[in-house]
């Protein structure tokens, strides 16, 4: 594990760094969206599906 850590190379804990950084701020964004206009219980069962569909949907895409 400390051999794999060590050769990461900076463009990859870029990549990595911005990945994490449009995800979160994606999902904060629209998850608070949808709540200023729905109620939660309207929200939520949508939001479970993120982890379900988020393992399918880049199956297919990769």
């Amino acid at each position: 594990m400390i051999a794999t850590l060590s050769s990461i190379q900076p463009p990859g804990v870029a990549d990595l760094a911005y990945i994490i950084y449009v995800s979160a701020w994606l999902s904060v964004t629209i998850g608070s969206s949808r709540l200023a206009q729905f109620s939660s219980a309207t929200v939520i069962p949508f939001a479970l599906l993120v982890a379900v569909v988020g393992p399918l949907l880049s199956t297919l895409v990769l």
